[in-house]
C-alpha cells in the first residue's frame, strides 16, 4: 500500500489509488473551475457593458442639462470646450457632442462632420421625453477618431428658455468598459491557471485522509501470519465502511486458520499413519540376508533402502512442521548454551561433513560475558534448526570446502551466520527459499533434498521469536544468519 508503484502488477506502470485520487480532484475540480470561469465571464463582462451604458445615459442627461441651460445661444467653441471637460473628467476615450433641432438640422452649422441622426429617431426621442440609444446602423457612420465596433450613440431631448426642443447628440466608443472586461479575464486566467496546482495539494491532502485507513489495513494485512491467525484483526478506525471490510477479513482470517488447522491434522494424521508401515519396510529391507543374492537383487534392495529412507525423513519432517504450527507461542522454559547448541549441531552432522569431504569450522562466541548467553526454548527443535542450515551449507559446497559456523552477539539478539562456499543462490529465488518444497539445484549439490528443511528451520526459528535470512556472499556462497533473542544463564 505504501507504494507509489508495484512492478509485480500485471500493469508495468499502475499508479497508487492515492496519486489517482489526487488526479480525479485535479480534473474535476479544474473543469469545475473552467466551466464556472466562462459563465462569470460571460456574466460580469455583460454585466460591465451594461454598466457602462447606464452609466453613460445617466452622465449624458446630466450633460443634456447643462447644454439646456446655454440654448439657444450655444457656441461651437463652448461645445468643444464641454467635450474636452468630459473627457478629462471621466474616464472616456473619446467623446463627441453635437445638438439639433426636431427637424434634424444642425444648430452649428460649422465645424467637423458629424452624425445625420434620422427623423424616427429623433421622433422616437421625442416622444420618449429622454435618452434613446442609437441602433448599431449608426455606428458606421460616427467619426472616425472613434472605435467604430464599440460605439454607445445615445439622443436626448431638452427645452430650452426659448421654448423649443432640442435633440442633444453624445457618443462615445466602449473602451473603458472594455479596459475593465480585459483585467477581470486576466484575473480569471491567472486563476485559472493556477487552480490545478491548488487543487492538487488539495487532493494530495484529502485522498491522503482517505487512503490512510487502507494504508492501515493493509499493515493490518502483512502483519498476518502463521503466528498471527489466532488474534483477532483490530482497527482504531471507526467508519462505517473500515469496520466493514475489517470485519470481512477477521471472517476471512477465521476461515483461513481453520483451513490451516484442518490441514495440519490431516498432515499429522497422514504422517503418523505412514511413520509406522515406512519404519517396518526400512528394518525388513535391512535384515535381508543378501550374501547370496545377485547383483540384480542387491542392488534393488539397496534402492528400496534408501527410497525408504528418504521416505522416512520426509515424515519426520512433516511431523516436525506440524508440530512447530501446533506449537506457536507456546514454546517452553529449557535454556541452551547458543556455544552448546553450535557444537550439538557439529557433533549431529560431522558423519556428513567427512562422507562429502567438508571442513566444518565453528566459531564460538569467547568472551567471558558471552559465555552464559543461552535462547530459551525447545533444545531438539532448536539443534534440528541449525542442523538443517548446516546440512544444506554441506550439500550445497564443493568437495574439499569450508562450513563455517559463526556466533555474534548483537544488542538483544545472537547471530548464527551459516555460510558454505557453494555457488550461491539465484538473485530471483532468494526471496522464496525458505518456502516449502523450495529447491535451488547446483552443480555440488549432493543427494535429493525435499526441499523442507529450510522451511523447518525458519519455522523453528520463527517459534522462538527469531527470524532466518539468507545473503549471497561477495565472492562466493552464501550465508544464513539466525536471529535469536538471548538470555542469560545465570539468570535462569
Amino acid at each position: 500500500m505504501h507504494r507509489l508503484l508495484d512492478p509485480n502488477q500485471r500493469s508495468k506502470f499502475r499508479l497508487s489509488l492515492r496519486v489517482q485520487l489526487s488526479l480525479w480532484v485535479v480534473l474535476i475540480f479544474t473543469l469545475i473551475q473552467w466551466v464556472s470561469t466562462i459563465v462569470v465571464w460571460v456574466f460580469l463582462s455583460n454585466s460591465i457593458y451594461w454598466s457602462f451604458d447606464e452609466f453613460f445615459q445617466r452622465h449624458s442627461a446630466g450633460v443634456s442639462r447643462e447644454i439646456r441651460a446655454r440654448l439657444p445661444d450655444l457656441s461651437r467653441e463652448q461645445l468643444q470646450t464641454m467635450e474636452s471637460n468630459q473627457l478629462k473628467q471621466v474616464d472616456f476615450h473619446s467623446y463627441y457632442i453635437d445638438v439639433f433641432d426636431t427637424t434634424g438640422g444642425r444648430i452649428l452649422e460649422q465645424g467637423r462632420a458629424v452624425v445625420q441622426p434620422d427623423l424616427d429617431s429623433i421622433q422616437q426621442a421625442i416622444d420618449n421625453r429622454g435618452a434613446v440609444i442609437l441602433p448599431d446602423v449608426y455606428w458606421s457612420k460616427v467619426p472616425s477618431q472613434f472605435d467604430r465596433d464599440h460605439m454607445i450613440v445615445v439622443l436626448q431631448r431638452v427645452v430650452a428658455r426659448d421654448g423649443k426642443a432640442y435633440i442633444v447628440f453624445q457618443a462615445t466608443d466602449d473602451q473603458y468598459a472594455q479596459s475593465r472586461v480585459m483585467q477581470m479575464g486576466q484575473t480569471l486566467l491567472l486563476t485559472s491557471f493556477a487552480a490545478p496546482f491548488l487543487a492538487l495539494i488539495a487532493g494530495w491532502f484529502i485522498s491522503g485522509i482517505a487512503v490512510a485507513p487502507l494504508v492501515r489495513i493493509g499493515e493490518l494485512i502483512e502483519g498476518l501470519g502463521p503466528e498471527s491467525l489466532a488474534q483477532p484483526l483490530k482497527t482504531e478506525e471507526n467508519s462505517t465502511e473500515v469496520m466493514e471490510l475489517v470485519a470481512q477479513l477477521d471472517e476471512s482470517r477465521t476461515q483461513i486458520r481453520n483451513a490451516f488447522e484442518s490441514q495440519a491434522r490431516f498432515l499429522s494424521n497422514v504422517s503418523h499413519e505412514l511413520k509406522t508401515p515406512v519404519a517396518i519396510m526400512q528394518i525388513e529391507s535391512e535384515t535381508l540376508d543378501l550374501d547370496e543374492s545377485n547383483e540384480e537383487v542387491k542392488e534393488f534392495v539397496h534402492s528400496v533402502r534408501d527410497e525408504m529412507s528418504r521416505l522416512g525423513r520426509m515424515i519426520e519432517s512433516f511431523l516436525t512442521l506440524t508440530r512447530i504450527e501446533d506449537g506457536f507461542g507456546k514454546v517452553g522454559g529449557s535454556m541452551l548454551v547458543f556455544n552448546d547448541l553450535v557444537m550439538d549441531s557439529m557433533d549431529h552432522c560431522v558423519a556428513m561433513a567427512h562422507q562429502n569431504a567438508i571442513e566444518l569450522d565453528p566459531v564460538l562466541m569467547d568472551h567471558e560475558d558471552s559465555l552464559s548467553l543461552a535462547v530459551r526454548g525447545d533444545p531438539d527443535l532448536l539443534i534440528t534448526m541449525l542442523n538443517n542450515l548446516v546440512r544444506n551449507a554441506i550439500g550445497y559446497s564443493p568437495a574439499g570446502g569450508t562450513v563455517r559456523i559463526k556466533l555474534e552477539q548483537s544488542g538483544d539478539l545472537v547471530l548464527i551466520h551459516v555460510s558454505d562456499e557453494g555457488p550461491g543462490i539465484p538473485a530471483e529465488r532468494i526471496d522464496t527459499v525458505f518456502d516449502r518444497f523450495a529447491r535451488v539445484e547446483g552443480p555440488n549439490r549432493s543427494g535429493r533434498g525435499h526441499g523442507l528443511g529450510l522451511a523447518i528451520a525458519k519455522g523453528i526459528a520463527e517459534l522462538h521469536g527469531g527470524s532466518i535470512t539468507a545473503t549471497n556472499n561477495e565472492e562466493q556462497g552464501c550465508t544464513f544468519t539466525i536471529e535469536l533473542p538471548w538470555r542469560s544463564i545465570d539468570d535462569s
